[in-house]
């Protein structure tokens, strides 16, 4: 595949992804905290973008969230969601993937849960070079 249309295709993922992460959040629930866009330039050198999703479907949990390199990297991501209980956070399931030559990878996964306060994290791994996180709290 060409440079050129490498960035093309990287292009039309990230809009893909903006409208599949925006399009499952409620508009009523589009405030600060819902999802955590970080802005990797100030935090990060080979991370373009990184961002979580949490929304709770009745008894389930929808969690996706996504790494983008900045260039050429191979990039891994772990989606762990927690439950919040008296003594901190306790583990309720996690998500893997991984995507190869500068791929955005994206993670979703759901899982059963009750009543309670949730955390989604997502833990990156770009080429062993630095690891970006991110994470959002919701309540159920």
């Amino acid at each position: 595949m060409r440079f050129g249309t490498r960035r093309l295709v990287r292009a039309a993922v990230a809009i893909l992804l903006c409208a599949v992460v925006f399009s499952m959040v409620p508009a009523k629930a589009v405030v600060p905290g819902t999802i955590d866009l970080i802005p990797t330039k100030l935090r990060y050198n080979y991370t373009d973008a990184i961002g979580v999703d949490l929304t709770f479907n009745g008894g389930t949990a929808q969690c996706s969230g996504f790494v983008f390199p900045s260039g050429s990297y191979d990039v891994s991501a772990t989606l762990t969601l927690y439950r919040q209980v008296v003594s901190g956070w306790q583990y309720v399931s996690s998500w893997y993937g991984s995507e190869t030559g500068g791929m955005p990878v994206i993670v979703t996964g759901a899982a059963s849960v009750g009543s309670g306060t949730y955390k989604l994290v997502i833990r990156g791994n770009v080429s062993n070079l630095e690891y970006p996180t991110a994470s959002v709290i919701k309540i159920k």
